[in-house]
């Protein structure tokens, strides 16, 4: 597999180690236990027989043989073919068949040898330890900043497991750039397989790895495609609708990851299978654990002392019985993440004809800038979560994140409850009046009115009283409307929504809208009809407004993620995003438009558009573009506008000075460089920086780079190569360069 292979010693006992954990033996004080997982792939059947004794078993055999029954045995006679496998347990008797390569009959040392039998005592103990929750789903929340932990200290670690298959993960990645491709364009370089919500990362994850390497093929396929088409013998049959099949793409060279937490996905376990039979050690899993199916099917056995193959990143996360998906797929993604910082490391330090070779446009400090960033991923999920490591909960000065979050859920919620509350309510009021006799109008009537009109004597007028129960039917047939209005009104919410269930419109870039709608789904699959929810998704700065504006009706709730503008690079995305909530707004009928809530970085809220909005912290370091004095603007374009004038009316010296009254060396790392060097590597910054944005802002042909042209790094030896060689500061190839991938 290349660099980063098994060394001498390289078992699961270090991934214990590392955990200061025990295996399950250890945890529990069990005697011996023992576990065989059947061939899934090439088939495997087990007959079990339990006996009083061993003396009846062997006069049952002998009959069996004596009958005739050797063929039962397939070879051997019936004797040969049972087997008691445990010297302890005589009564126990087990004949096995295995179909691979032909049917065969699997006689008792064979059964019993070391990778068929696994001992659960040697097998590390991965369930995930369970938050002092009866909630298993806030359980899982609170347990997000634990297992982020687990996850960055192993990575970070030299020797930790996950780095050393993430280096034979980049030893082939390395080899597989370096050589000439023998399939030309159906070549696939990477693939990566998953079904659901593994799936919608994994196809982040191959986007991503894409832009770090543009010049490989990096292809997301669903899981249930690649079986398929490989059930097919020779895989030229696509299924409908996708061109994925043997005549379309070459697999010869190809590196697969198969993503799946459980590690037994139906779909994954067994495409991983049929990649294994084509790609043979090419194939890598990541899973929530290393006792997996998945890990078994690429050789890599759960007992802590069987050798590292090197096949397999794990989240830490262990079994998780809540449905809803939460730790599982922060940690997924956070393991991606990792792995994609590991391999942007290794080649920005790698030699040059790699880095040209795939593509890469990283340097070093920008990869240090990306783990800067990477570090501050447990503090803030602590924050949102509002729990630390240990599951306990933060300080209340800490968690005004969680608070903002659980505030406007527990808003929303009153929405989905408003059936329930006003039924009840309903339901009280003719209980009491019906048991009574009293309805409301017409105690009044009998009780204030006619005694007042007509006397205490007098009961007034036949038609009077008729018309008076009238009224109280009418009430009657519109109670849960009359106390929906009375809720509304009480709780502060709007008044002319639909009533009966609402509608959730969620709205991010593709992987998050979709996760978000699996896990809304199922939070209220087992709701009743009157407390339920209809969730969709959509990608805001795609298709929310052409899928969903037509169908925006009173009560509508919109959830949008928004990018922080505040960032050049990122400042036309968070408006195309409000701009698209604004032609939500504008869909109003009886004064009652969508109600939209936002969450970002950016504390901006224009409130014509967006009724309330979670301002996430942040601890990673400022961007030298948010240094600029004078630019104080929250709004996207107004940004942008005062940038401009910037750069219309200001020296580099004016901007370097403002710089300095920022204070940027901190956030720079230049703590190490001597003031001097530090001053005029900032003076040339400066000047970059104000020749780009005169440019970038001023002439409209090269508008289209603004972001990326603005956002440079924050370490300041980029920004002398960037000086000395005219670097691209936007990381783009050549313009006339449409596809970016020079090589094919």
């Amino acid at each position: 597999g290349g660099g980063g292979g098994q060394k001498k010693g390289d078992t699961l006992s270090s991934l214990e180690e590392g955990k200061g954990g025990q295996t399950r033996g250890e945890a529990k004080g069990e005697g011996k236990a023992f576990r065989h997982d059947l061939d899934e792939s090439d088939g495997e059947v087990i007959e079990i027989r339990v006996f009083p004794d061993q003396q009846q078993r062997l006069a049952v055999e002998k009959a069996r043989d004596s009958a005739g029954a050797a063929q039962e045995g397939l070879g051997h006679s019936s004797a040969e073919a049972r087997f008691a496998p445990f010297a302890e347990l005589p009564s126990l008797c087990l004949r096995v068949v295995r179909f691979h390569p032909t049917m065969r009959c699997v006689l008792g040392p064979e059964f019993g040898a070391a990778g068929s039998l696994i001992d659960m005592r040697k097998v590390i103990d991965t369930r995930s330890p369970l938050v002092a929750c009866r909630d298993k789903v806030l359980g899982d929340l609170r347990d997000i900043p634990r297992v982020l932990t687990a996850i960055q200290a192993d990575w970070h670690q030299p020797e930790g497991l996950n780095r050393r298959t993430a280096a034979q993960f980049y030893s082939m990645l390395e080899k597989l750039v370096l050589e000439e491709a023998e399939g030309g364009r159906l070549e696939v370089d990477v693939l990566v397989t998953a079904v659901e919500a593994s799936l919608w990362m994994g196809e982040q994850f191959a986007s991503d790895l894409q832009g770090l390497f543009p010049s490989l093929r990096v292809v997301p396929i669903s899981a249930n495609k690649v079986i398929g088409v490989l059930s097919n013998t020779r895989g030229t049959a696509p299924m409908t609708g996708f061109s994925f099949s043997s005549l379309t793409v070459s697999l010869k060279r190809t590196i697969v990851v198969a993503i799946s937490h459980s590690g037994q996905t139906f779909p994954t376990l067994h495409a991983t299978h049929a990649l294994r039979r084509i790609c043979g050690n090419r194939v890598f899993v990541l899973t929530g654990s290393v006792d997996s199916k998945m890990a078994a099917a690429v050789g890599q056995m759960p007992e802590t002392d069987a050798p590292w193959v090197g096949r397999v990143w794990h989240t830490f996360c262990g079994w998780r019985p809540s449905e809803a998906l939460t730790v599982s797929t922060v940690a997924c993604h956070q393991s991606l993440s990792e792995l994609l910082l590991y391999l942007a490391k290794r080649a920005a330090s790698g030699p040059e004809p790699f880095r040209t070779a795939s593509g890469l446009k990283l340097s070093k400090n920008d990869v240090a800038d990306i783990k800067r960033l990477n570090a501050t991923v447990v503090v803030t999920a602590g924050t949102i979560v509002g729990s630390d490591i240990a599951g306990v909960p933060l300080p209340a000065a800490m968690r005004r994140t969680h608070q903002n979050l659980v505030q406007n859920g527990r808003k929303w919620a009153l929405h989905v409850l408003e059936g329930p509350h006003a039924w009840l309510l309903s339901s009280a009021y003719i209980f009491a009046t019906v048991v009574s006799g009293y309805p409301i109008f017409s105690a009044i009537y009998a009780t204030w009115v006619v005694p007042a009109a007509f006397g205490e004597l007098e009961t007034g007028p036949e038609w009077l009283g008729k018309l008076i129960l009238g009224v109280d039917c009418l009430l009657y047939c519109f109670l849960p409307l009359f106390f929906s209005i009375i809720l509304r009104v009480v709780q502060g919410r709007q008044l002319s929504a639909r009533l009966g269930k609402r509608t959730l419109v969620i709205g991010d870039v593709p992987y998050v809208h979709q996760l978000l709608e699996s896990y809304v789904s199922k939070l209220f699959s087992l709701s009743y009809s009157i407390a339920s929810i209809d969730v969709h998704g959509a990608n805001v700065v795609d298709h929310l407004v052409h899928r969903f504006t037509h169908r925006v009706t009173r009560g509508v709730l919109v959830a949008a993620g928004r990018p922080d503008g505040r960032l050049f690079s990122m400042t036309k995305a968070e408006s195309w995003v409000l701009m698209a909530l604004q032609q939500c707004k504008a869909i109003v009928h009886l004064l009652a438009p969508p109600e939209v809530l936002t969450v970002g970085h950016n504390p901006f809220r224009d409130p014509s558009v967006v009724d309330s909005h979670v301002c996430l912290g942040s601890k990673r370091p400022k961007f030298m573009s948010e240094l600029l004095v004078g630019v104080t603007e929250e709004e996207p374009m107004q940004r942008l506008a005062k940038v401009r004038q910037q750069a219309n009316t200001q020296s580099s010296h004016e901007v370097l000075s403002e710089f300095r009254k920022g204070e940027p060396l901190g956030v720079l790392a230049l703590d190490d460089i001597t003031n001097k060097q530090g001053t005029a590597m900032l003076t040339d910054l400066a000047a970059r920086v104000h020749r780009a944005a005169e440019i970038t802002l001023v002439d409209g042909k090269y508008d289209h780079s603004v972001h990326s042209r603005y956002d440079v790094s924050r370490h300041s030896q980029r920004v002398a190569n960037i000086l000395g060689n005219q670097t691209d500061i936007s990381r783009h190839t050549a313009r006339n360069d449409a596809s970016r991938h020079s090589n094919f």
